[in-house]
């Protein structure tokens, strides 16, 4: 099956830019299911060894779209990493969810998250707003009170 792969941007709450990429199997009719990806901490929308790429294009294979993005400070997208905190990565998964459910051919209802690492806990804390379908947790963080302990060091 051909796959088809856009670039994209959209603002985040703070108004910044961050950028992804959209994968969709070509000449599917009818709306498809999608899937959000969050990377994790110091990650981007590539994530290590290209797992992010690789799962992407696997699900578009299999007649499913998906969308790759770099949290604000994170890869391609504006801002810096030192900037960037739990919650506005919550807030940036708030907006990529939203661009998914207005892109022509996904099927709003169908939408499944996957966060790897700190993704996860992401993931974990917008799913039940999202209306998830689908929820996978790869690796993620269990406990992210202890990362703000952390963190006050």
């Amino acid at each position: 099956m051909k796959l088809k792969e856009s670039l994209v941007e959209f603002p985040n709450a703070r108004g910044k830019l961050l950028r992804g990429m959209i994968h969709q199997p070509a000449g599917v009719r009818g709306a498809q299911p999608g899937v959000i990806f969050f990377h994790g901490f110091t990650g981007d929308r590539l994530e290590s060894h290209w797992i992010f790429i690789k799962c992407a294009r696997a699900l578009a294979r299999e007649g499913i779209a998906s969308l790759r993005f770099d949290f604000y400070g994170s890869g391609e997208s504006e801002g810096t990493f030192y900037e960037a905190t739990l919650q506005s990565e919550i807030a940036d998964a708030r907006a990529a969810v939203r661009l998914m459910q207005q892109q022509n051919g996904i099927d709003a209802a169908r939408l499944g998250i996957c966060g790897l690492s700190l993704g996860g806990c992401v993931a974990a804390c917008i799913a039940p707003a999202a209306k998830a379908r689908a929820l996978v947790l790869w690796s993620a963080v269990a406990h992210p009170a202890i990362l703000q302990n952390l963190s006050k060091d």
